[in-house]
Formats: structure tokens, C-alpha cells, sequence
């Protein structure tokens, strides 16, 4: 007589329930439930959840009030969300299944590469990562030239206030770095005679010779290997051809 056996796989079995309706816990709208732990319709449901329980042990539920001239309108492109000319957000909540939700929760900002603030904002299931301080600038301060960068008019990149911010070309935005805010531009831009000590002086280190220009020894290491100035290297080595 042989046995017949069934191995049961590895892992939890999941049940499919089809067409059987379930209502979110979170929007409160019917879906259908695809696996038996299913609670809500959606990850943005999820996360909305998620970042309320969060915004709870840090107090951010019970106290949002307007700050003196704070002015609030609607993120373009991302309904659920407010931006204020202060710099902060707020994610909308869906109160139809739990009338304890407050409409609002203030979100905390993250801080994103070179030490600006964003978020992340979910739009019909997608998010997207923002810097705040563009945000503010698209709702608040008008472009009517199109320039491509937002200025922090006074280097604090965790100051997003509008008004501290503009609207700057690239060039723009580089020159009020040095002459607003003190940056000392040689420590961008090579001389000539920097660059024909430096290919005389090659046995010196970068350290070296930068302290005597007033530059980063980046800079001295690029002139060195000759990716810096190439019109004033071919120079340099003519005149000593010749010599």
C-alpha cells in the first residue's frame, strides 16, 4: 500500500479571500481584502498611520497652531499636504473611519545630502522625496524668470522660512556665497602664477604650496596631475623649453 504525502511549504500560508470587502481602518473606503491580514487599502494608508502613531509620542498631534503671519496653502501636485511660508508641513488625514484623528499632523523634516530638509510626499500611491526649502519657494516667492536655484539668503539651510529664501541663477547663487557670506573665492579659482609655482614646485606637497596660495590642496593635486588651467601648462612648459 503507498502512502500519499503532502509537504507543506516552508513559511506562513496565506488564504486568498476573493472579492471579499473590507473597510480601511484608516479612510474609512471599502477594498477587497486579498490576504486575511489585510487592514487598509493602501501603503499611503500605512504610512499615514504609521507617521500619526509616530507624531503621538512626540506631541506634534495636540499642538498645531498657526505661528504670528503663518500662512498655510495646498502642496501643487500633492493634495494631501499644506506647506506654511514658515517652512513647515502638514499631512492631511482621512478622519472617516476614526473621528479621534485630527485633520492634520505636523511632519518631522529629514535631512537629505548637503545638509538641506525634506520630506516625502505620496501622490495616488507613489512617493516622492522633497527639499523643503523648494517647496517653499515654488508656493511662496514668484519666478518669473525661471531661475533654476533657491538661495539661502543667509546660509542656514535649515532656516526655510520665505523670507529668507530667493529665487538665483547657478552663478548667482555661488557669487552671494563669497560676497554675502564671506567665503573666500581664491579658494576656488587658480592664478597663473599659482599654477607655474606649482608645475616648478612639484616636489613640494599640496599642503604646502596651498597654504602659501590660499587654496585647498584639491586644487593644487588637480594642477599638479594638469587637469587644471591646461592653456597656462602649455605655457609654463614652452617658457622652460625654451630657457
Amino acid at each position: 500500500m503507498n502512502d500519499c504525502f503532502v509537504q507543506r511549504p516552508a513559511g506562513p500560508i496565506y488564504v486568498i479571500m476573493k472579492g471579499e470587502l473590507k473597510k480601511c481602518d484608516v479612510c474609512g473606503i471599502e477594498f477587497v481584502k486579498k490576504l486575511p491580514h489585510h487592514k487598509r487599502c493602501s501603503t499611503k494608508c500605512t504610512y499615514d498611520l504609521k507617521n500619526y502613531n509616530i507624531a503621538v509620542k512626540r506631541g506634534a498631534i495636540s499642538n498645531i497652531e498657526d505661528l504670528d503671519g503663518e500662512i498655510w496653502i495646498d502642496i501643487e501636485g500633492f493634495e494631501d499636504y499644506m506647506i506654511s511660508n514658515e517652512g513647515r508641513i502638514k499631512s492631511r488625514i482621512n478622519v472617516k473611519a476614526n473621528p479621534l484623528f485630527p485633520p492634520y499632523i505636523l511632519m518631522t523634516p529629514a535631512k537629505r545630502s548637503g545638509g538641506y530638509l525634506g520630506v516625502d510626499l505620496w501622490n495616488k500611491g507613489v512617493m516622492k522625496k522633497k527639499l523643503i526649502h523648494r517647496l517653499v519657494a515654488e508656493a511662496f516667492i514668484p519666478n518669473p524668470n525661471n531661475k533654476p536655484e533657491v538661495n539661502h539668503l543667509f546660509g542656514e539651510k535649515w532656516d526655510n522660512r520665505a523670507s529668507v529664501l530667493e529665487w538665483a541663477t547657478k552663478s548667482e547663487n555661488i557669487r552671494h556665497s563669497f560676497d554675502v557670506l564671506g567665503r573666500d573665492i581664491v579658494n576656488r579659482i587658480a592664478t597663473k602664477e599659482m599654477v607655474f609655482f606649482t608645475l616648478q614646485n612639484k616636489h613640494l606637497s599640496s599642503r604646502v604650496i596651498g597654504e602659501r596660495f590660499g587654496v585647498q590642496p584639491s586644487v593644487i593635486k588637480r594642477i599638479k596631475a594638469e587637469r587644471y588651467h591646461k592653456a597656462w601648462t602649455k605655457e609654463f612648459y614652452e617658457q622652460n623649453e625654451l630657457a
